[in-house]
């Protein structure tokens, strides 16, 4: 058991320091730290192995008030998993936590562990107030980095309650409050061929060849609208794969697409003008759909969290989103549609980045700013 309140930049460390780079990555160690010292503090906490070698936490901590009382309880949530290293040298130690001229390094020091480090440093706060109106909930999903395994896990399990009052996500922005991130559409196109040998070329079909003009129609293919507060939604061509020696006609071509959408597309109209595209030369398969998430932004909790962030960040927060997708695609349909803020010490700039860091004052910060949402909204 912990014998003292570790910091919000001790624990970023000792979470950085813990390898769980997706894939495998394996964050039973992790998990088991943060449930203990949750349940440190009087939280219920569990570490849920959703798959083989991959965990999750979910802890509940109930209200002071009224054990039967029907207030809806604050959710925050977080990954455990991080990103692969990448092929360039890293000049820190990106399991090493080093701390130099204010700034954390490490493998998801910025994308997520600070966050996750700050949360966890707040929820023990948290539970030491007098009053608690409604319950918390804290939700640290494995697989985020590879489209929200875990936490479709724990939906698809029923390990999650219904409804909550509002979802704060831990992810990335450098403290700003954002209400709304595009959702992701993946999905792999696949040609088939004849296989041929390399000097006889006549007498195959070149997948790659029918492949071409699919890849060279694709800027033009229609996503949707553009939204004001998202922008518009992108295709990204981010993998090909065909062949596998020169002398050889290749009979297998595959593309798979990173579509970013915003609120407004429809992925299955998406799908279907990919299909009409690729029609009789090949076929089109959905790798992840994680729908736009948007809050509005005169939401009263909404424009609570702003009052309480401009402290925090020395102007008033306006409604903005951001590009990338979080678990709060998943979770946010099946607690409810609540209201949702994302707001991280982290720099999403760095994300997935060599030589990835997070600034300690900034860590420090979130588990303050985390502290006062969640007292505004238990007291």
């Amino acid at each position: 058991m912990p014998v003292h309140d570790p910091s919000p930049v001790e624990l970023t460390q000792a979470l950085v320091r813990i390898d769980t780079v997706n894939p495998p990555g394996n964050e039973h160690r992790i998990g088991s730290l943060l449930a203990d010292l949750l349940a440190d503090t009087g939280w219920e906490a569990k570490v849920i192995e959703t798959r083989p070698s991959r965990a999750c936490v979910v802890a509940w901590l109930p209200s002071r008030d009224d054990p039967h009382d029907t207030a809806l309880p604050l959710c925050f949530t977080g990954h455990l998993d991080v990103v692969p290293l990448g092929t360039a040298a890293w000049s820190h130690d990106p399991f090493g936590g080093e701390v130099e001229h204010g700034r954390l390094y490490g493998r998801g020091s910025s994308d997520m562990k600070s966050g996750v480090a700050a949360m966890i440093c707040a929820a023990r706060q948290v539970a030491r107030l007098e009053r608690r109106r409604s319950g918390v909930l804290v939700v640290l999903t494995a697989g985020e980095e590879s489209g929200c395994d875990g936490a479709r896990d724990l939906v698809q399990q029923g390990l999650l309650p219904r409804q909550v009052g509002a979802l704060v996500v831990g992810e990335p922005t450098n403290l700003y409050p954002v209400i709304g991130h595009k959702g992701a559409l993946w999905a792999r196109i696949t040609c088939h061929g004849t296989a041929a040998h390399g000097s006889t070329p006549e007498l195959g079909k070149n997948a790659i060849e029918h492949m071409l003009p699919i890849l060279q129609a694709l800027p033009g293919i229609c996503l949707g609208p553009t939204h004001a507060l998202q922008g518009a939604p992108t295709i990204n061509l981010g993998v090909v794969r065909g062949g596998s020696i020169p002398n050889q006609v290749p009979d297998r071509c595959e593309a798979e697409l990173d579509i970013r959408t915003v609120a407004g597309c429809d992925h299955d109209e998406i799908v279907g003008r990919l299909q009409e595209l690729v029609g009789s030369r090949g076929s089109v398969e959905r790798l992840l759909d994680a729908k736009p998430v948007t809050t509005r932004e005169d939401d009263r909790w909404v424009q609570r969290v702003f009052e309480l962030g401009e402290a925090f960040i020395g102007e008033r927060p306006h409604a903005r989103a951001v590009t990338y997708f979080t678990d709060a695609a998943v979770l946010g349909p099946a607690l409810g549609l609540p209201p949702t803020v994302i707001c991280g010490p982290g720099d999403p700039a760095l994300a997935h980045q060599t030589d990835e860091y997070a600034a300690t004052a900034a860590i420090d910060k979130a588990a303050l700013l985390y502290l006062e949402i969640a007292r505004d909204w238990l007291v």
